[in-house]
């Protein structure tokens, strides 16, 4: 995940690098994933993937971050007990709900479901590990009530999410 942060402190640093970087997720990304794949590297094509939809999804690409956060059980089994999948479950609920007022009925049903999925899996984190996942828990449920519409619950989610990251030390989600 260093390349992560020194990509993204890149992309708000210098406007002519924010581009290039974009376009290499957007333009080259699935065969850099294809390539990888072939010779079986698939935690390197997990940690790409799971990059790419942090990256995407911080700088407001999220119909691109939903395409690298479709995961099929090789790579999905590459992350079982590793940090990363905590990445992936986070930005791909939010990439999903930042895109939830254009999907179809049927979708959002679909949607839904992971997101509550979603939810549930958080909650044991946070049971385990309150200081590291209370504030992304929080975050969901309040991004999940701004969908539905709930506006007084979002608000006061959100002020929790906030204050719960700031004093865990995590301003980035703040």
């Amino acid at each position: 995940f260093q390349l992560i942060f020194n990509e993204t402190i890149e992309c708000l640093k210098y406007s002519d690098r924010y581009n290039i970087i974009i376009n290499k997720y957007i333009s080259e990304g699935f065969n850099i994933i294809d390539k990888w794949s072939s010779i079986k590297q698939v935690p390197l094509v997990a940690n790409y993937k799971v990059m790419a939809l942090n990256i995407l999804y911080i700088f407001g690409y999220y119909k691109e971050a939903l395409k690298y956060s479709q995961l099929d059980n090789k790579t999905n089994s590459a992350m079982l007990g590793k940090i990363i999948i905590t990445e992936h479950c986070f930005y791909y609920v939010l990439t999903i709900m930042a895109l939830y007022k254009d999907f179809s009925e049927r979708e959002k049903e679909i949607y839904i479901e992971i997101i509550e999925e979603s939810l549930r899996r958080i909650k044991v984190w946070v049971k385990n590990s309150p200081e590291n996942f209370l504030h992304k828990y929080l975050l969901i449920k309040a991004e999940k009530a701004r969908i539905l519409n709930e506006d007084l619950k979002a608000m006061e989610l959100y002020d929790k999410a906030i204050e719960e990251s700031i004093s865990r030390g995590f301003i980035n989600i703040a």
